[in-house]
């Protein structure tokens, strides 16, 4: 765990390790790194302590958020962390919220490929798959349609 002043020109020529994953910490904000993997990816990372228990708490990606960025979101974070808020916790639950837009299909696809499949609403509406073989077989022509019909059994006696 190497600690460094973390500036723009270092975390930009942050070289990945061989293997795994490397944290730069920083020698201004002694709980803030720079965290490194083998693929070339950079990331903030705080760490803190909450009920005893040592987190680690990603702020975002480099170079997205610049070093003097993250040091701001860092002292925020632990700010929350003194007046007794998690917030990792807290960014779990605003990701995991409902809101408008999951509520479209493109929304309803992410939150599917997501949450388990028993935890899943089903929606089903009656004949609705009857409608789409119509249409299907109308888009594609009747040909088409009766070659994913399953193939007869003939008793070889």
């Amino acid at each position: 765990m190497p600690t460094r002043k973390i500036t723009d020109l270092f975390a930009e020529r942050a070289k990945p390790p061989a293997r795994g994953q490397i944290d730069y910490f920083d020698a201004a904000f002694p709980a803030l790194s720079l965290r490194v993997t083998e693929n070339g990816g950079k990331s903030w990372c705080l760490f803190y302590r909450f009920n005893g228990r040592l987190r680690r708490f990603t702020l975002g990606r480099y170079p997205a958020i610049k070093p003097a960025q993250a040091r701001r979101e860092a002292g925020a974070a632990l700010e929350k962390v003194r007046e007794g808020r998690d917030p990792g916790e807290e960014k779990r639950t605003r990701r995991d919220q409902r809101t408008p837009e999951t509520e479209t299909f493109g929304g309803r696809l992410r939150l599917s490929r997501i949450a388990p499949q028993a935890e899943q609403p089903r929606v089903h509406l009656p004949g609705s798959k009857a409608r789409f073989r119509t249409r299907r077989a109308a888009a594609l022509g009747e040909a088409a349609d009766r070659e994913h019909q399953p193939a007869r059994r003939h008793s070889t006696c």
